[in-house]
């Protein structure tokens, strides 16, 4: 199937500082994110995300998905609560049973943006 689509999507978080960037493969993040050990979390995983800070210190989250394309719909929620836990560590927001509208709501957006890139992919390399 020919690539139509980048093969990693840098979004800016919204409200918080930061980026998060979706990557379609573990080839397509090792291929971009040099700087990063990425022996150190294995190959077996459908999964993961990577809390990073770029030179100049700003956050950077990073989601690798095995096959973004065919991806289950529980990996995704899974990794998007990993990625919005790391942006509210990362300002200082620590979620509760009391303020836990900040992690749904910032997750929710995280598994909105990959269906949005995931419609994309699906629509124009068919």
């Amino acid at each position: 199937m020919k690539k139509l689509v980048k093969p990693i999507v840098h979004l800016k978080i919204p409200i918080y500082a930061g980026h998060i960037s979706i990557c379609e493969s573990i080839e397509a993040a090792k291929s971009y994110f040099k700087n990063i050990d990425f022996e150190h979390y294995g190959d077996d995983y459908n999964g993961l995300t990577i809390k990073a800070f770029g030179n100049n210190g700003s956050l950077s989250v990073i989601i690798i998905f095995d096959d973004i394309d065919n991806i289950p719909f529980h990996v995704i929620s899974h990794e998007s609560i990993h990625a919005a836990w790391a942006v509210l560590d990362n300002s200082g927001i620590k979620p509760s049973y009391d303020n836990q509208e900040v992690l749904t709501y910032l997750s929710d957006w995280v598994v909105k943006e990959v269906f949005r890139i995931k419609e994309m992919r699906r629509i124009l390399n068919n």
